[in-house]
Order: structure tokens, then C-alpha cells, then sequence
């Protein structure tokens, strides 16, 4: 129920509304100070209470910091009073509150109250733009406000909230704007560095005391002037074109030249910023000249002495140390990183080098580096362990001298040599001697050292006494005849001179003789006879193995020959797998290596790239040719019978190795024959993995002079003919002992051959087999120095056809395809991620399945034009897929083109897929090219028969 005097309050807001609007006007045109004043006389007035006041929270003291104070219509002095137990703890950083009656009651501890006589009590909070408590409006009185009116003062008051916190943070901005800018004038007149203010046009606006000095000006000759005038090196468009620069990037600081009053010039280091809101370019100014100077002095100075100490072999250092402390490193330079394999910032970071030396000398260095004083040298020879754990001896010769202003600081200047190569040449003749006694006399063999001239014995171990039941004395002195059993032909004076003449002339050999004991009995040994200089004289070094046992084990030995076949076979099911095994990693790298390219790479990146391709093609190499000896041994390599076209053949052999050719400057000719026919029947494949082999090898070996590939007829018919194949070249060259295993498997020439050149010591071996399995022959010729020369003989078909084979073994699917819609199954998520983008940089949209449940799933709700299908994986492998897909296509009478992604590269595995319904196949390591041209292929046949 409306009272009266409720009616009246509303009438007396309806009176004094005008007053409002007035008020509210009024505000609106003040800022600042005088805002603050107006609003708490107009709130005063309006709504008729004692006291208006605006208060500033002082978080660093819990108190309210007046701002503006109104009592009865009167502005009075600000005070400061503490926030807690006061009714703004209930409102500042809370919510506006009301307190209706009895103020000064509810909060006894608030004296002010009391003493102004509050009974009523209306408060807002104040936030920063921050949304942080930044104080309080509030409104009191010594009587109630009437009901009516206190939701629309609480409004107004809420309105006013906003603009109040504004006009105090305005205020106080101001202010501390203002103390800034004398602070400001004060750094720039006493700053040592040049200021300057230039306009949007590059003319000077203000300049400090600093800069004028600099220069020589005085601060009017400088104002109005253009940058480019005292610029001394840019003409005024490259100012025109720096300035551009600076308002597009905000900042720039680089070295320029500024020309003096009096003509010289500075160098000077600027630091400028564009003020976008002024549209001015603020400069310091720093000069440089001097410093500048100092480092090109100090710079020509490095220079030379890094020239020196690069050129020696040694490594140069500088520590030094306290008394009774570890010496530091201070300085490192020549081979330092070269000799250890650390880096200077390396060892600068351990502070000590002692660490890099062997545990095993590390006391004895350190405790001879701390016995040295001022003046002592010492020269020492210790073990460093490398960086890669290799151990390197090292010779140092050190001095310590005396700091001249520190007497306690000793400083050790140093040179430190590499004396690996010569301490293990000396320390490999005295093992080499010892080895040698022990040897000669610990060998469970029997060693005769014989006079090369007589064949005479002149030396022996003890086995050689146990063996041939004779005293040492007795077999000194005796030959060879006189230890075999008395008149046998077979082994007489005639057959050991053959044998010495030959180990003399051929080198060494390896044969079997008879041998008697004085109690007449026999025994079978094994002989090693080879010519050797011992104390500068020609000596024959006689091994002699007792073979009884192995004479008499040959029915075991056949026995074991029948199990090393078995697990020959094992082998190459191992090497198989294995390769399978090494191909998914090995495809997920070069897949990612064909990637990367296609990315922005710098130079440095695109060395590393080149590097990573060629060690992978090396051990896809690697790979194919233990894959290879596999299928051999295994029987199941097959060749193949197809047109094709020999010139072709021979160029591309040639374009392979042309580059390498020409860079060891060495000759590649290629020689074939008037009577090469244009087409054969063959294996092409096999017979250019033969001819790349030779050639190969034969760049390989040759350092000068040339490599020749020449192609013979050798007979013909109507239907055949057989060709040579002669891969001559001018390098090395081989022993005779060498030819005799050089088409074995894992063999090379000697172990340094492999260290040099590289290689598996798989290639000839490969030659070999393939050559007989085309029907053919291999055979080498060679002389150490004098070049080598491989022959092939092969026979092939005459083509009969009419169909020119250039031209059919050049035809190939574009590689470019239209956008296709393609469905990767691959389990790797590797190889699944390198297919995938580059097949979408070639423009296809992918979607990838990680396995054949849901490829399955993906197919029955979408439908691609092509699907990349992984054999191998878990669960549902590639066959199981295709064979549920080809299922589903009976029913629906739809073909979707499916190649296969395989890391099984055996003889048949391709037929074999073909077969089963796979319209392409593709071995891992993926090849985007060769991807792509069987992906058009399998486009194009589409369902066809797959030959």
C-alpha cells in the first residue's frame, strides 16, 4: 500500500527530474578535476543528501584516498581513511550496497560515521580499465533516502561508475605524464647519445646537446634540414627508400655515416623508431668510429694469427690458475678440434682439458701441471680420448709464467702435437717382434724358415719337433726330400723345386705332402710355402698343418657339406625376409627424403638431402645384391626372354656413369660392334645389372687413362647369335692370386680395398651367376698396375618382330594424372604420411587407412578412383582386402583399379599379385615416379588381363 509519503517522493523525482537532465549535461562537457566536482555537487544537490564523495583506493595501504567531497552543496578538503570495518569494505571490488538506516550502528568502528551522523549509507564500486578495484561513489545522509528514490539514484550512480573510473585514470595519466616529460627533458640534454626527432619527410624536428656535438652543429643549423643532407653515403632517394623501410617495419638499427660541420665524417650506430601516432621517426645516435676502428684493427690481427695457427698441426692453449687451484682453460686455438673433435665453445665449457685426457694418465698429467712455478717448462706425452672415443697420443710442450699484476695467477701457455701415427709405429715393431717369437714358438702349426737358394732348412719351432719326432738339431740343416718317406715319386727333389720355384715366382702356395717320422710312420700335411725377405734376404716361410684327421673325416665332411646346404637354404629364407624387413624402414626414409624436396630447402639442407639419398641408394644397392645371391643359391631367379634394343642398352649404361667419368677425369667409351643387330631376344635387366656392375667397377679402380666397353660378335645364326662384352680399363689392376677368388661371394682384392673404395664384395659374384644363368660366361684378365679386363659371353635371340623395341621400351604412362580420388591402405604410419603428401602436392586427394578393416569401411562409404593397397599388415593383410573387394565388385559390376605397395621383392612375387587381381605392383622403397607411372598404368588397363 502507497503511503503518502512514498506519494510524494515520486512526486518530488517527477519535479526534479529537469534537474537531472540538467546535471547530466553539465558533467558532460567537464574532464578531469572539475568532472570529479561536478558530479558529486550535482549528485548532492539533485537527490538531496548531505554528503557526496568519490574515493580512491590505496590497495598498498587498505585505506580511501578522497577525491572530491561534498557536504551540504560545500566542496571540503580530502582525507584519507582506512578501508576496514567501514561500509566501502563491503562495496570496493564487490557490489554496490545499501545500507538504509542506521549506518553508523552497524559498523562501530567507523568514527567518521559517528561523527557526521550517517544514517543512511548508498555505495557503487569504481574498476580500472583493467577490471581491477580502483575506489567507490558513494551518497550519506542523517536520514533514510525514500524508498522510491533509492533504485534510481543507485542507476544514476551505476552510470555515472563508468565515466568516474575513466576521468581518474585519465587524471592520473596525465600526471604521471607530466612528471615523465620532465624527466625526459632531463635524459635528453644529458644523454652521451645523439637524439633526434625527424618527420614523416626525414627533416629534423628536435635534436639534444649529444647530437649537436657530435656533428659540430649548433641546434638551429640542424632544425628543418633534410636527413639526406648530412647523410654521407646515401643519396637522398636511398633515404627516401630506408625511411619507406622503417614506417612498414617499426624499428631498424644499422651503422650509416653523417657528415660533420667542418667535413669529416662519423660513423654512427642509429636506432630509430617510427611513432605511427605522431607520424614521427625517433633516432639515438651513438658513435662508433673509434670502435669500429678497433675491431677491423682487431679483426686483421685474428686473422693472421688464426692464418698461423691453422696452417700448423698443433693446437695452441692458454690457462691459468690461482695458487692451490685447477688451471682453466682460457684460450684454445690451430687443430684443436681437428685432433680431439671438440669444438673451442665445447671445451670453454668444460674449463678444463684435463677431463679429454685417458684415465689412466689423467693424475700424472694433472699432478706434473700443478708441481710447475713461474718460469718451469714441462714436456709430457699422454693419451686423449677423442670426442668419438677414439684414443689419439698426444705430445705437449707447456710454460708457466707469472701474471705481471697478479702474482698469485699463474698462466700456462702451451702447444700440444698429435704423435698417434709415430708412437704406434714404434709401438707396432716392438709388438710386431714379440708377436713374431710368440707366434713362431706357440703356433700349434710346424714353421720352417728355409734358405730360398737351397731349399734347406734353417729354422723351427718346437711344434716342429713334436711333429716330426725328430730333435731340433737334426732338422736343421735337412730338407724337405729327407722329411718325406724314402723314394716315393711323388714326393721327390723334382716335385719340392717345382713348388719352391713357384712360391718364388708366383707367390704363395697352397698343396699337400707326404711325411715320414724316423719310426717310419706317415702322416698327410697341409702346406703353405711363400717367398718372403727377412733381414734383407730372400727366405721361404713354410707352414705345415697336420691333415690325418681331415683325410680320414671326409665322410663326415660330406656329411656336414649335406647340412651347410641345408642351411644355405635357411639363409637365403633369412636374407629374404630380412630384406623385407630393412625395405619398410628404409621406403619410410626415402619416401621422406622425397618429401623433404619438395619443401623450401637452403643449400646447406639440400647438401644434406643429397648426402641421405646416396647412402640409401647405397643400401638399397646393398640389399638388392644380397636379395640377389639369395635368389640364385636359392634357384629362384628367373630370366627373362623379351625384345629389346642393345644400343639402347649401352647408352643408358653409359649416360649412368658419364658424370662420374667425367669427374675423375678419366675417358668412357662405348664400342659396339657394325654387326649389332637392332633388336635381340634376352634379359635386358640382367644384362645391363651385369654391364653397370663392370662399368661400375671399373671407374671405381681407375684414377687416369680411361674405361672402355666394347661389343664383339662372336658367332651367329638365324636364329641366335652370341656377343662379347670386353670392360677394359687402365686402373690398378689384380694379382694372380686375386683373380683366383674375385668372383667369390664377400670377397674383394684385400681388406684396404674395401676401406678405399667401398663395397660389398657382392658384384662379380652376381656377374658370375648371371652370366651362367643367361648361358653364358665370365671370365678376368688383369695385372697389378696394368689395368683389368672382364669378358661376358652371352647368347641371345634374333627378334624377328617388326615392332621397332626403341621405341616400345621408351613408351611409358605419363606421369602426370588428372586429380584422382585415391584410398592409401598402409599400416606404416611413415610410409602412409610420405605417400600421401606427395601424392597431394601432385593435385590427387588421399584418404588413408592404417589397415584392411578400415579400408573395407571406407570403401562401402565412399568411392575412389584408384587404391594403394600394402600387402603386408596386421590382422587383414593386402590380399585378404582385395579378395573381399573383387567379392563386392562381382555383385555391384564395378572395377576399382588396386596397386599393390610391397616390401616382398622376390622372383614371382609380381606375377603372383597380378594374378590374384591386383591391377598394379609397386616394391618398396617407393619411387614417386615409379609410382605414378604404374598407378597410370593401372588406370589405363582397368580391369584388363595384367600380363
Amino acid at each position: 500500500m502507497t503511503t503518502a509519503a512514498d506519494r510524494h517522493a515520486v512526486d518530488e523525482l517527477v519535479r526534479i527530474g529537469p534537474l537531472l537532465e540538467e546535471a547530466l549535461e553539465g558533467t558532460a562537457t567537464t574532464v578531469g578535476d572539475a568532472f570529479l566536482a561536478a558530479l558529486v555537487t550535482t549528485l548532492a544537490r539533485v537527490l538531496n543528501v548531505r554528503y557526496a564523495v568519490v574515493g580512491r583506493l590505496l590497495p598498498q595501504h587498505a585505506a580511501i584516498q578522497t577525491l572530491k567531497v561534498c557536504v551540504d552543496g560545500e566542496l571540503v578538503e580530502n582525507i584519507v581513511y582506512p578501508l576496514s570495518g567501514t561500509p566501502c569494505e563491503h562495496v570496493v571490488g564487490l557490489a554496490p550496497r545499501y545500507f538504509a538506516a542506521g549506518a553508523a550502528d552497524l559498523f562501530p568502528k567507523d568514527e567518521l560515521l559517528r561523527q557526521l551522523q550517517v544514517e543512511c549509507y548508498l555505495g557503487v564500486p569504481l574498476y580500472s580499465s583493467r577490471h581491477e578495484p580502483l575506489g567507490n561513489l558513494l551518497l550519506m545522509d542523517s536520514k533514510p533516502l525514500p524508498e522510491a528514490l533509492v533504485p534510481p539514484a543507485l542507476k544514476l550512480m551505476e552510470l555515472f561508475a563508468l565515466r568516474t573510473a575513466g576521468e581518474i585514470e585519465r587524471a592520473e595519466r596525465e600526471q604521471q605524464l607530466a612528471i615523465q616529460d620532465i624527466h625526459l627533458g632531463i635524459i635528453l640534454n644529458n644523454s652521451r647519445d645523439g637524439l633526434l626527432t625527424a618527420s614523416a619527410d626525414a627533416r629534423i624536428l628536435a635534436v639534444n646537446r649529444a647530437y649537436c656535438t657530435l656533428l659540430g652543429y649548433e641546434e638551429q643549423e640542424l632544425l628543418g634540414r633534410s636527413i639526406h643532407e648530412i647523410e654521407a653515403n646515401e643519396t637522398m632517394e636511398e633515404v627516401d627508400a630506408h625511411t619507406r623501410k622503417i614506417v612498414e617495419q617499426g624499428f631498424d638499427r644499422f651503422i650509416s655515416r653523417h657528415r660533420c660541420k667542418d667535413g669529416t665524417t662519423r660513423d654512427l650506430e642509429l636506432s630509430i623508431s617510427y611513432i605511427a601516432e605522431v607520424g614521427q621517426f625517433l633516432t639515438i645516435a651513438r658513435d662508433v668510429t673509434e670502435r669500429l676502428l678497433l675491431e677491423r684493427q682487431l679483426l686483421d690481427s685474428e686473422q693472421r694469427y688464426q692464418a698461423f695457427t691453422e696452417l700448423s698441426s698443433d693446437f695452441c692453449h692458454v690457462c691459468s690458475r690461482t695458487a692451490g687451484g685447477p688451471y682453466r682453460v682460457q684460450w684454445i686455438g690451430g687443430q684443436f678440434e681437428r685432433i680431439t673433435g671438440y669444438g673451442n665453445d665445447e671445451l670453454l665449457a668444460l674449463g678444463c682439458w684435463l677431463p679429454l685426457v685417458h684415465p689412466d694418465d689423467r693424475e700424472r698429467v694433472a699432478a706434473g701441471l700443478l708441481r710447475l712455478s713461474a718460469g718451469d717448462e714441462l714436456r709430457s706425452e699422454f693419451r686423449l680420448v677423442r670426442k668419438d672415443l677414439v684414443v689419439r697420443w698426444i705430445s705437449e710442450h707447456s710454460r708457466c709464467v707469472q701474471d705481471p699484476v697478479n702474482p698469485d695467477l699463474l698462466r700456462l701457455y702451451g702447444s700440444a702435437r698429435d704423435i698417434t701415427t709415430v708412437h704406434d709405429n714404434t709401438l707396432a715393431l716392438q709388438t710386431a717382434e714379440n708377436a713374431y717369437r710368440t707366434i713362431f714358438n706357440a703356433t700349434n702349426d710346424v714353421i720352417f724358415i728355409m734358405d730360398a737358394q737351397q731349399g734347406m732348412i734353417i729354422d723351427c719351432n718346437k711344434q716342429a719337433v713334436q711333429l716330426f719326432g725328430r730333435p731340433r738339431v737334426d732338422l736343421i740343416g735337412s730338407n724337405p726330400v729327407q722329411l718325406s718317406p724314402p723314394d716315393h715319386p711323388d714326393f721327390g727333389f723334382e716335385q719340392a723345386a717345382a713348388h719352391i720355384r713357384s712360391a718364388i715366382e708366383e707367390g704363395a702356395q697352397l698343396f699337400e705332402w707326404l711325411c715320414a717320422r724316423p719310426d717310419g710312420s706317415t702322416f698327410w700335411a697341409e702346406v703353405s710355402l711363400r717367398a718372403a725377405e727377412i733381414n734383407g734376404r730372400q727366405r721361404l716361410l713354410a707352414v705345415v698343418r697336420d691333415i690325418s684327421e681331415r683325410k680320414q673325416s671326409m665322410q663326415e665332411l660330406q656329411q656336414a657339406r649335406d647340412a651347410a646346404l641345408q642351411a644355405t637354404t635357411a639363409k637365403n629364407e633369412f636374407l629374404a625376409n630380412m630384406s623385407h624387413e630393412v625395405r619398410t624402414p628404409l621406403n619410410g626414409i626415402m619416401g621422406l627424403s622425397q618429401l623433404l624436396r619438395t619443401t623450401s630447402l637452403t643449400e646447406e639442407q639440400a647438401g644434406y638431402m643429397d648426402m641421405l639419398d646416396s647412402s640409401a641408394r647405397n643400401l638399397l644397392v646393398l640389399i638388392n645384391d644380397i636379395l640377389d645371391i639369395s635368389r640364385i643359391e636359392a634357384g629362384s631367379l628367373t630370366i627373362r626372354q623379351t625384345a629389346f634394343s642393345p644400343a639402347k642398352l649401352l647408352r643408358e649404361v653409359a649416360g649412368m656413369y658419364e658424370k662420374a667419368a667425367a669427374e675423375k677425369g678419366i675417358g668412357l667409351d662405348i664400342l659396339p660392334c657394325d654387326e649389332l643387330p637392332a633388336a635381340l631376344i634376352g634379359d635386358p635387366l640382367r644384362l645391363r645389372q651385369v654391364l653397370i656392375n663392370l662399368v661400375g667397377n671399373a671407374i671405381k679402380f681407375t684414377s687416369h687413362g680411361g674405361v672402355t666397353l666394347r661389343v664383339d660378335c662372336l658367332e651367329e645364326s638365324a636364329t641366335g647369335i652370341r656377343l662379347g662384352f670386353e670392360v677394359s680399363d687402365s686402373g690398378i689392376g689384380m694379382s694372380a692370386e686375386t683373380l683366383q677368388k674375385i668372383f667369390h661371394p664377400f670377397t674383394q682384392a684385400d681388406a684396404s680395398t674395401s676401406r678405399v673404395h667401398g663395397g660389398s664384395g657382392l658384384g662379380l659374384a652376381i656377374c658370375r651367376r648371371l652370366s651362367e644363368l643367361m648361358g653364358g660366361s665370365i671370365r678376368a684378365e688383369s695385372s697389378l698396375g696394368q689395368g683389368s679386363r672382364f669378358i661376358v659371353e652371352l647368347p641371345f635371340g634374333r627378334y624377328l618382330g617388326t615392332q621397332d623395341t626403341e621405341e616400345t621400351e621408351t613408351a611409358a604412362p605419363a606421369l602426370r594424372l588428372e586429380p584422382l580420388r585415391i584410398l592409401l591402405v598402409e599400416d606404416q604410419e611413415v610410409n602412409r604420411t610420405f605417400v600421401q603428401r606427395l601424392l597431394e602436392r601432385q593435385g590427387h586427394r588421399i584418404a588413408a587407412a592404417a589397415d584392411g578393416l578400415m579400408a573395407l569401411d571406407l570403401l562401402e562409404r565412399e568411392q575412389y578412383d584408384l587404391m594403394l593397397l600394402d600387402i603386408q599388415m596386421p590382422g587383414m593383410g593386402g590380399e585378404e582386402v582385395l579378395l573381399q573387394l573383387r567379392r563386392n565388385e562381382r555383385k555391384n559390376g564395378r572395377h576399382l583399379p588396386v596397386v599393390a605397395l610391397t616390401a616382398h621383392a622376390l622372383a614371382g612375387d609380381r606375377e603372383k599379385l597380378l594374378a590374384s587381381g591386383f591391377d598394379g605392383y609397386v616394391s618398396k622403397p617407393v619411387q614417386m615416379d615409379q609410382l605414378l607411372a604404374e598407378m597410370g598404368r593401372a588406370r589405363a588397363m582397368k580391369g584388363q588381363p595384367q600380363q
